[in-house]
């Protein structure tokens, strides 16, 4: 549902998927009553003739873009102090910038001020690592996504053995990372030269408890994680490898996606969403 400032999305518990949230659209019709930033609006589900309720179901409430409530803290602080390697999109700190909610017009003469460094003086990451590009990888970008997952997941088990120990792959999907652990376990070659295989499943062990295996283990073995393996975790000395099978696009589907993109889509002049949010958002969780 689109509202000014905030992103409604319901979420069906039983299954767990997002609904889509339109007023009008699919089998079920929500009511949006009048309201304003400072009251979240009410949502109802209406009544259709033959269609089943949705309920029980988790309504989700957030904010179009965070900067506005952010501003709020930043104003009430005499200084902020922001350290991150990850804070600058094609070399500037623009979209940071803009989300977290700064001026971004603020000069050394305004109230308000800042000043932006490069924290890591005189590091060039190409003199420390080598990049590959998998070039045999091919698949139809509109076929079935089980399709492109099974795709994935094969040359994902191929580069992993290729590599070997030490090597740590980022997933974006779960389907993918499921199915190429259960190729690499089934893999002669693993079990021949012992590589254990430890991955972030359903029901398994945490990430702390993945990064610690995998940082202490004293044999062979490969780690596969997903989105929350992207930041936030550092594994000194236990990674020489690192694959990444797709670029951590977020998914269109998510209603918070896809009203920041309409959001741009709607602004005047008219902005690329695509550009504007999905693209800067990729790269920054890249660099993490």
């Amino acid at each position: 549902l689109f509202h000014p400032e905030w992103v409604f999305s319901i979420r069906d518990e039983e299954p767990p998927t997002f609904i889509e949230s339109q007023v009008g659209k699919k089998p079920y019709e929500w009511a949006l009553m009048e309201g304003d930033s400072n009251s979240p609006v009410p949502l109802w589900q209406k009544k259709m003739p033959g269609k089943k309720a949705l309920f029980p179901a988790r309504i989700e409430l957030a904010p179009l873009w965070p900067g506005k409530m952010l501003k709020e803290v930043w104003d009430q602080a005499d200084a902020a102090i922001f350290t991150s390697g990850t804070l600058r999109v094609r070399g500037e700190f623009r979209s940071w910038m803009e989300w977290s909610g700064f001026d971004l017009d603020a000069t050394e003469e305004s109230e308000t001020s800042y000043k932006v460094e490069d924290p890591i003086l005189g590091l060039d990451p190409m003199e420390h690592i080598q990049v590959w590009r998998n070039s045999s990888l091919s698949f139809d970008p509109h076929s079935p996504p089980q399709q492109q997952n099974d795709a994935i997941a094969r040359e994902t088990a191929r580069a992993n053995l290729a590599l070997g120990p030490h090597t740590l792959t980022l997933f974006t999907s779960r389907e993918a990372l499921g199915k190429t652990a259960e190729i690499l376990r089934s893999c002669g070659k693993a079990q021949d030269q012992g590589i254990t295989i430890w991955a972030q499943e359903p029901g398994g062990l945490s990430r702390t408890q993945l990064a610690n295996k995998f940082k202490n283990f004293k044999q062979p073995s490969v780690l596969l994680g997903t989105r929350s393996f992207w930041e936030g975790i550092d594994l000194p000395g236990a990674v020489q490898h690192l694959v990444i099978p797709r670029l951590p696009f977020s998914n269109i589907s998510d209603p918070i996606v896809e009203a920041r993109m309409e959001s741009c889509e709607l602004a005047d002049p008219p902005q690329s969403g695509f550009d504007q949010y999905l693209l800067p958002q990729m790269l920054q969780q890249l660099r993490q």
